[in-house]
């Protein structure tokens, strides 16, 4: 029976898609409205809608997550959620399931209309594996082996342990993360795999260092670095900021910096959590307006406002002057997606579109939880096992339905 359903599932589902199973751009909004697509999603590119530092992806409505070394799927539709395993003996307790994956599932991706994930990157050893399957779990393969530890790999990998991401985009495994520069400070590094023979190679380094995040747009790689200093909120200090943003060409390796600035303005905050470039159009990322509540505590309260660097112009913008979803505007971070950008508070992600309007809500309360990505029906979630009071690298998906307000 399972088997049955398993197939049964994914043969409906995927009728209505291209010869890849990735649905059209018209469809992919769902309940949300009609809200015009940012960005082009290829078989062979990375979809903007996804986070790079969690191990979910979709095509055609059915939505793929990996936790506690098991692939799960999810439909949209028929609100179906079980292991990726048609196995009607399988209890999807062991390494004998279809499933299992064992040694880690990183970068999950839907990629060349095939299953892609990465194996052993953090295990003991010297190798680690990009392996692939079917949509529906069968046929599972290795790709490609690359090596971690070698004279000449070690470095690579060394300076992308911390904060690490991962995402697969046009024959390449992209890994992120941040190290030591040269200097003893911190540093923000790419490096690529190539999914054809495994061969390792830096892309970009930075020795900019703080916090970071990077995404690939068809043959360009675009990487922001934000920074502070001199911040003491304890004794209302609050320091310089720095914000650059770089551009790599993929075909040449070859980068540019888009632009960079430095802001010492009192309570204004560019520390880069996200941001979505947009093709023929521009950067955006978010600036926050953060108001100090409590002098003795030191609390403050973010209003986000969405800023656009325009590459007609080489200028920056406002887009998007507050976010306010019918008078809640208090958002620290937000996420960006090809159509949406998600603001979560209190157990509550927003979603508005590129031009501010207010599109939707999704309610789900949990200790720490992280809106991952929507597919205008839902809302995906990352939710964090808490022990003593701190989150863990233990994590499990869930969904909860998107409300329009429109």
């Amino acid at each position: 029976m399972i088997s049955l359903t398993l197939a049964a599932l994914f043969a409906g589902t995927l009728s209505g898609c291209d010869g890849n199973g990735i649905k059209s751009d018209s469809d992919s909004i769902g309940d949300a409205g009609d809200i015009e697509s940012t960005a082009d999603v290829g078989t062979l590119d990375f979809d903007l809608s996804l986070p790079t530092d969690l191990s979910v992806c979709a095509s055609g409505g059915i939505v793929y997550t990996c936790a506690d070394d098991m692939i799960t799927f999810f439909d949209s539709e028929k609100g179906i959620s079980m292991p990726l395993c048609g196995k009607p003996e399988c209890d999807h307790m062991s390494e004998y399931c279809n499933a299992y994956v064992g040694g880690g599932c990183y970068a999950l991706s839907v990629y060349d209309g095939k299953l892609y994930w990465v194996s052993d990157l953090d295990a003991y050893g010297t190798q680690a594996t990009v392996m692939r399957c079917r949509l529906d779990g069968t046929e599972r393969e290795t790709v490609t082996v690359f090596d971690t530890h070698s004279n000449e790999n070690a470095p690579l990998f060394g300076a992308v342990t911390a904060d690490r991401t991962m995402f697969i985009h046009r024959g390449y495994l992209y890994v992120c993360g941040a190290g030591v520069s040269s200097d003893g400070g911190s540093s923000v590094s790419v490096i690529s795999v190539s999914l054809a023979d495994g061969s390792v190679n830096m892309l970009f380094s930075s020795d900019a260092g703080g916090r970071y995040a990077a995404k690939p747009l068809k043959d360009e790689l675009y990487v922001m670095i934000s920074s502070v200093s001199g911040r003491d909120l304890s004794n209302f200090i609050w320091g310089a900021e720095h914000l650059e943003a770089h551009r790599i060409d993929l075909k040449t390796g070859m980068s540019e910096l888009v632009f960079s600035f430095d802001s010492d303005e009192e309570n204004v905050s560019y520390e880069c959590w996200d941001f979505m470039p947009v093709d023929d159009d521009g950067i955006y990322f978010e600036r926050t307006h953060e108001y100090e509540k409590n002098k003795v505590t030191g609390d403050y309260t973010s209003e986000a406002s969405i800023l656009k660097y325009s590459f007609s112009s080489g200028e920056l913008e406002v887009a998007i002057p507050k976010l306010d979803a019918d008078g809640h505007s208090d958002f620290f971070d937000v996420a960006f997606m090809r159509n949406v950008i998600a603001g979560h508070w209190g157990g509550v992600t927003y979603l508005f579109d590129y031009s501010g309007e207010y599109v939707g809500y999704a309610e789900h309360i949990a200790n720490a939880t992280e809106a991952a990505y929507s597919d205008g029906k839902y809302v995906y979630y990352a939710d964090r096992t808490l022990g003593g009071g701190q989150s863990s690298d233990s994590i499990t998906f869930s969904s909860s339905p998107v409300k329009n307000v429109r």
